[in-house]
């Protein structure tokens, strides 16, 4: 019996200490800060010239870089045809037989013409890909 009246004193007493550790003497509870009559005008002026400047930096560049500018088309001796894009920093080499063709240009063009009309399938995925 005594040990079960040791048990339960040590027990108590450990919650006794972790409550007078959780209530730190001197803090007192933060007062609520007073909304003044101006804070919602304030936060709105603040918000509309944040929308302002997201608005001016989202604006799209006045000049577009062409693509034909960073890449180039080469046809090596074995057949093959190399491709380069200098911005990517990529080389694709296609085998002999691969039309290789850079979007928007006028190889594309001409090969959609041309081999658009001999192959209804090319044509229409060429088209799809515009």
């Amino acid at each position: 019996m005594n040990r079960s009246y040791l048990r339960h004193t040590l027990m108590i007493s450990v919650v006794l200490v972790a409550v007078v550790a959780c209530v730190l003497p001197g803090q007192s509870i933060q007062p609520t800060p007073d909304i003044g009559p101006n804070a919602v005008a304030t936060a709105v002026v603040g918000t509309s010239q944040a929308a302002l400047t997201q608005t001016a930096a989202a604006q799209p560049l006045a000049t577009e870089v062409s693509v034909m500018a960073s890449t180039t088309i080469e046809q090596a001796q074995d057949g093959t045809t190399r491709y380069t894009d200098y911005d990517g920093g990529f080389e694709i080499s296609f085998p002999v037989g691969w039309l290789a063709v850079r979007p928007n240009s006028e190889e594309f063009n001409a090969s959609l013409a041309k081999a658009g009309a001999a192959n209804p399938m090319l044509h229409e995925q060429m088209t799809a890909d515009l």
